[in-house]
């Protein structure tokens, strides 16, 4: 029996450690126990494709017989536990069959907190993260709002309303929140400025390219390597997939998750050397 305390991840896709036989698709949950101190274990309960509805569904995607992953997961928190929640892309999708209303969303994100409360464990929200952006776009992730009130909301526009009712169901339980999809966008910016400067005869479209390519799923350039960022040849599927991350990204993504969990009350369970 270990004396460790856990750091439970309840996310989806961009959390979810798929393992070295699915790369070069990859989540930041891959990585993030590189930036946490010695003394705590990272469980990681991710899925692809799921939202808060799917954690508390019995048997779905059938890797819980008779259970859900909710209750899997709650009989192992213990008193000291941190359960950090990044949830909310697919309870914003339009075509996964867990969707949420925001208003279910609510309601599952307390139920969440209230029942780790309960075992003297500890909860902390992340913000959505955001998406490669479209070619409309001049960096390729700036988001327009809001839509025409006729208009069923972009899939952009539906991932930032969710982070704010996020935002506002922490505020009025008390869960502290760490803006997530604010930081990347700094660090994708950041990026392209980099390369921009650097590659002074370079366009617009090759500094966004440049961006996505390295976080994202992408064929081109064709045949980069996966540990250059590339997808080799593992999944010609992937044409153009601005969402999901490969290793580099993923590891990028961890990184921000442990600078910004070390601004928060929850800092203490950072290694800042490994930062």
């Amino acid at each position: 029996m270990t004396n460790k305390k856990s750091i439970f991840l309840m996310g989806d896709s961009l959390v979810e450690d798929y393992g070295e036989e699915k790369l070069p698709i990859c989540g930041w949950g891959k990585f993030f126990p590189e930036f946490v101190k010695d003394g705590y274990e990272v469980k990681n309960y991710a899925h692809s494709g799921w939202s808060t509805k799917s954690f508390l569904t019995v048997g779905h995607g059938k890797l819980y017989p008779g259970k859900s992953c909710w209750e899997v997961m709650y009989e192992d928190i213990k008193e000291g536990d941190l359960v950090i929640i990044c949830l909310g892309v697919n309870d914003a999708s339009l075509e996964n069959e867990m969707r949420t209303s925001e208003e279910e969303y609510r309601k599952n994100l307390t139920y969440f907190t209230e029942e780790i409360r309960k075992k003297k464990a500890d909860v902390v929200f992340g913000t959505l993260s955001l998406r490669g952006g479209d070619d409309g776009s001049e960096n390729g992730w700036d988001y327009k709002l809001p839509s025409p009130d006729n208009k069923e909301p972009e899939m952009d526009e539906r991932w930032m309303r969710r982070t704010r009712v996020l935002c506002e169901i922490a505020k009025d339980i008390s869960v502290e929140v760490f803006q997530l999809g604010e930081e990347l966008k700094k660090v994708y910016e950041n990026m392209y400025l980099d390369y921009m400067k650097n590659n002074p005869d370079a366009s617009v479209a090759d500094g966004r390219n440049y961006v996505r390519y390295y976080f994202h799923l992408y064929k081109k350039p064709i045949n980069t390597p996966v540990e250059e960022g590339g997808l080799g040849f593992n999944m010609p599927d992937r044409e153009d997939d601005s969402t999901h991350l490969n290793p580099r990204g993923a590891l990028v993504y961890a990184k921000t998750v442990a600078k910004l969990l070390l601004k928060t009350k929850y800092g203490e369970i950072i290694n800042k050397e490994s930062l």
